[in-house]
């Protein structure tokens, strides 16, 4: 009988999901879906024979799972009745044409990074990739990609954050954004019971309505924290004792007053 090798089952075992194509060709793809169908729904054979693929072609399965995976795309129904129809994201990014809109920017960030495998490869190594070389042991060992499918990740994944301005320093996503250096707050003792009711919880979560870019879980030094206001959200990252959570709920309280008052009265 032969013997299967570790190095046999890194070539041959399964990867994870990720897009099979970059954002900004999952971006031209919905374009071309918008140009042949508009806001409506099509059937999804119909989708991947305006794309150039037969109704068999793998290349048009994935180029719909790629659309998924960056939340250009939704679905539904199965077999041969499944239909598929731009998102609303989609229509938001493909229909402004406003010369540098900071919000078809925000959107193209926000697509970047909401691949599952993207979240984690971010909240890894941010705008700081390593070379491919690390990349690839992480994925080939700790998340167990096959040979192939650590390459074309690591391809793609790179592809995607030069198209959404993420590997430069000035244009970054929420977790990156500059943090404001905390003040007193005015009430001590109920910052404490706050984060005493936070502990209950994951340390580190969004606070504000509208679409955030999704998080995976970040893996915090201990004794560190840090709290980052963007737009109207606050995000936490926190591995602290008692001295460092009072420190914490000092920059929340002050993320809280920034956020009361660019809101005003009510």
């Amino acid at each position: 009988m032969a013997t299967v090798t570790e190095e046999t089952k890194r070539s041959a075992g399964r990867s994870a999901g990720y897009p099979f194509i970059p954002l900004g060709k999952a971006v031209e793809r919905a374009g071309e879906l918008r140009k042949a169908v508009g806001k409506s729904d099509t059937r999804m054979l119909s989708a991947m024979h305006h794309w150039g693929y037969g109704p068999k072609s793998s290349g048009g399965i994935q180029t719909v799972a790629a659309l998924k995976h960056f939340g250009l795309l939704e679905d539904s129904g199965s077999g041969e009745d499944r239909r598929v129809k731009l998102t609303e994201r989609a229509l938001r990014i493909l229909l402004d044409e406003r010369p540098n809109s900071a919000d078809r920017i925000d959107l193209i960030k926000r697509c970047a990074i909401t691949p599952k495998m993207h979240q984690e490869l971010w909240q890894r190594w941010g705008k700081e990739l390593p070379v491919d070389e690390e990349i690839r042991h992480y994925l080939l060992f700790d998340r167990d990609f096959n040979e192939n499918g650590a390459r074309d990740l690591i391809a793609e994944y790179k592809a995607t954050l030069g198209y959404a301005g993420l590997l430069d320093s000035d244009s970054l996503p929420p977790q990156d954004a500059d943090i404001i250096e905390p003040q007193e707050p005015k009430e001590e003792a109920s910052m404490e019971k706050k984060f005493t009711e936070m502990r209950r919880e994951p340390v580190q979560r969004f606070f504000g309505g509208g679409e955030g870019v999704p998080v995976a879980p970040a893996v915090v030094a201990e004794g560190t924290s840090s709290l980052v206001l963007y737009n109207d959200r606050i995000r936490i990252t926190a591995d602290v004792d008692l001295e460092g959570a009072k420190e914490l709920m000092r920059k929340l309280q002050k993320r809280i007053d920034l956020l009361e008052e660019e809101k005003g009265p009510n």
